[in-house]
Order: structure tokens, then C-alpha cells, then sequence
């Protein structure tokens, strides 16, 4: 069975949102038989995702009259905005944005970080940097830019570099609008 659901993709350490019907004979929410909190507030119900439980799942509500079992798809995580402007016009390699290392704080190997951004003009290019300014790494050193966003995959020496000293995002020839990480 499907479940509708308000939102459109399901993440792990999330409130998952879902309308119900006969609340009131509601007794019980499993997520692959393990009671989960939940709460139920004006047709909805309001179900906390735990951190341990991701890819196909099975999500129960137990009632007074029986059980009704779904099958919802839990992804890894949702992308946390962790800048969002003023937009900082990069110029010629004299705009920029700092982010201080607490930001990082939940991140691992595997985050991606995710810069949006507009105007971009001829010959644009973006770099990660660590707090002293040098390159966090190879790949991420002076790249074209082209569509609306570009990311960072975070590897174990950019993890030590951006949870010890934080991030900075630069470049030439585009707008930063907003950064994001996805954990």
C-alpha cells in the first residue's frame, strides 16, 4: 500500500507527515516493528523517523480494529542549509563566504556539500578552502562552474580540515545565493 505523505522524499532523523483517518482507534506506530513516537494533530499524524533506519521499511499503524502495514522508502538524510545570504558576488577572487567549523559538527565522509548559485558569468569558477586559505583539496581547487549549484563530497582529510577550522567557498565570476550540507 501506498502512504500519502506531505512531503515528497522521507528522510531518517526526520518528522514524517501523513493524513489519517479514525485517529482516535490509532494505539500504536511501528517502523519495522519497533514502536516509534508519534503524535496526531488535525487530521495528521506526525511520525519521528529514527536515525538507525534507512531504505525500504515497513511503517504499521496499530489500532483498536487491527493493523494496517505500509511500505515507505527512508533516505539518509536532508540537506541542512547552512548559509543562506546575503548573496556575496565573488568577483574576481575577492568575494567569498566563511563557515565556522561548528556547521560541521554532524558531518562524515560521505556529506555533500552543496553551493547554489546565480549570475554566472564567462569563464566562472568556484574552490573550497580551508580557514588558512589554501586549497582543502585537488579537486575541489579552481573548477568550472556551469548550471545552478555545484558540490563537494566530503572525503577524511576534508572532514579533519572543515570540523577543525570550518570551510571557505570563493571564486570568480558568479554569485554565492546559498550553501547547503547533506549529512
Amino acid at each position: 500500500r501506498a502512504l500519502s505523505s506531505a512531503a515528497s522524499d522521507v528522510y531518517k532523523r526526520q518528522l514524517l507527515e501523513v493524513s489519517i483517518e479514525n485517529s482516535d482507534k490509532l494505539t500504536s506506530v511501528q517502523l519495522n516493528g519497533n514502536t516509534v513516537p508519534y503524535i496526531v494533530r488535525d487530521g495528521s499524524l506526525l511520525i519521528s523517523l529514527p536515525a538507525d533506519v534507512s531504505g525500504e521499511a515497513t511503517l504499521t499503524l496499530v489500532s483498536s480494529n487491527g493493523e494496517m502495514p505500509y511500505t515507505i522508502s527512508i533516505a539518509d538524510g536532508a540537506a541542512v542549509v547552512i548559509y543562506a545570504g546575503p548573496a556575496v558576488n565573488a568577483g574576481n577572487w575577492e568575494g567569498y563566504v566563511q563557515l565556522g567549523s561548528e556547521l560541521f559538527a554532524d558531518a562524515h565522509v560521505g556529506s555533500i556539500i552543496t553551493v547554489y548559485i546565480s549570475n554566472i558569468g564567462a569563464d566562472a569558477q568556484g574552490a573550497f578552502q580551508n580557514s588558512s586559505w589554501s586549497s582543502i583539496d585537488p579537486a575541489y581547487d579552481g573548477f568550472a562552474l556551469s548550471g545552478d549549484s555545484f558540490t563537494m563530497v566530503v572525503n577524511e582529510n576534508i572532514l579533519s580540515q572543515i570540523q577543525s577550522g570550518g570551510l571557505i567557498v570563493k571564486g570568480k565570476n558568479y554569485t554565492i545565493e546559498s550553501v547547503t550540507i547533506l549529512n
